[in-house]
């Protein structure tokens, strides 16, 4: 909430474990020359492990505009939880890891209850890799989503997705939220 536009947030290696969610809300947004940048540190990794965490449907939600998040792993949600959930526009998730979480590991999707033009758009999801994630009921849980409530241009590009319970790739949509 204290970062402003063209600020990197630095993460030291390692294992976090949250004990809530972490929501990067509507209106904290970067800028399309001075993006608001959560990074690892150089040659490291941030495991943010929210298997102690008190969290319902979503472990880490990114409703900002123009982010960057780079080189982060995001595991072990509870169940029924998803790992990450990309609902702003303009947003770059790069090389961010998602496993072994209680339903989908990156998602993206917006609110049913809005119109299509405030739907998540223009996302990129790049060099990610999402496996392992399994739902209780075992129908749910995706690798990679992009489904019911998602605007145009979000790109997917080299990502890998393997054993997860129900999907690799959801692209689903509905009649009542259009294409």
């Amino acid at each position: 909430a204290y970062s402003k536009p063209g600020q990197t947030i630095i993460l030291k290696g390692g294992t976090y474990y949250p004990n809530k969610g972490i929501n990067i809300e509507r209106g904290n947004n970067g800028t399309e020359k001075e993006r608001k940048v959560l990074i690892a540190e150089d040659g490291k990794r941030a495991i943010l492990d929210f298997s102690k965490a008190k969290v319902t449907v979503t472990a880490f939600n990114l409703y900002g505009n123009y982010w960057t998040l780079k080189n982060i792993d995001i595991c072990h949600t509870p169940e029924n939880v998803k790992g990450l959930q990309i609902a702003g526009n303009y947003n770059e998730i790069l090389m961010v890891d998602a496993y072994e979480n209680g339903d989908t590991g990156i998602q993206i999707a917006g609110r049913s209850a809005e119109p299509p033009k405030k739907w998540p758009h223009h996302n990129l999801v790049y060099g990610c890799e999402s496996f392992g994630n399994s739902d209780p009921a075992q129908n749910n849980a995706d690798g990679f989503a992009s489904k019911l409530t998602s605007g145009e241009g979000n790109i997917f590009r080299n990502c890998v997705a393997h054993h997860n319970v129900d999907d690799g790739w959801d692209l689903y949509s509905k009649v009542e939220t259009g294409p």
